[in-house]
């Protein structure tokens, strides 16, 4: 198994890029199941982006996700091999295995079937929940003040119409919303 071996501008060493085939809370959980791996850190906003502090064989490693990747760095760049080549051979088949010899990101497929996937398993239900409560919102204020409601983007919506668009998308975004929450718990469920 080839490692890489790209210096950072902190001095940590980015050893080893595999696809973002499972969720954060997936992957940590997978980490905290090693029993000579110690998560010292998670930092995450839950919608786009994570880092996962840990300790392995007396050294320090993160892994971050980026552009539908998990980037794994160590933070002494002087670690032996085979310690590096041991935590690669534990992740690996937990996540997909080189992104760069299996997946192209230029193919619109590839990014519409992540998009897919993460639509609905949890990745986004923060997203979902904001869009939901903006939608009963916009409800309330259009029953409230109905004499100065309307929609003005991508087209314009007024009155009954409007109305229309509200509920529509209030199903929508109520199915999509819990859907994602389902789908979260589920995996929690599942990892513990």
């Amino acid at each position: 198994m080839d490692l890489l071996n790209i210096t950072m501008k902190d001095g940590s060493r980015h050893f080893l890029t595999r696809l973002e085939s499972a969720s954060f809370d997936e992957l940590r959980c997978h980490l905290e199941k090693h029993n000579e791996i110690t998560i010292t850190g998670h930092l995450t906003d839950h919608v786009t982006e994570v880092w996962i502090d840990f300790e392995f064989r007396n050294y320090c490693f993160s892994v971050n996700n980026q552009c539908g990747e998990y980037w794994f760095f160590v933070a002494d760049p002087s670690c032996p091999v085979d310690i590096l080549r041991d935590l690669s051979l534990y992740c690996t088949p937990f996540l997909k295995s080189d992104v760069h010899l299996s997946t192209s990101y230029s193919d619109p497929s590839y990014v519409l079937k992540q998009y897919m996937k993460q639509s609905i398993d949890g990745s986004v239900r923060w997203i979902t929940l904001v869009l939901l409560i903006l939608n009963i919102v916009g409800l309330i204020l259009q029953y409230s003040w109905p004499e100065h409601g309307g929609l003005h983007f991508p087209i314009r919506l007024e009155g009954r119409s409007l109305i229309i668009a509200l509920y529509i998308s209030l199903i929508i975004y109520s199915i999509w919303t819990a859907v994602n929450w389902f789908n979260h718990f589920k995996k929690l469920r599942k990892n513990f």
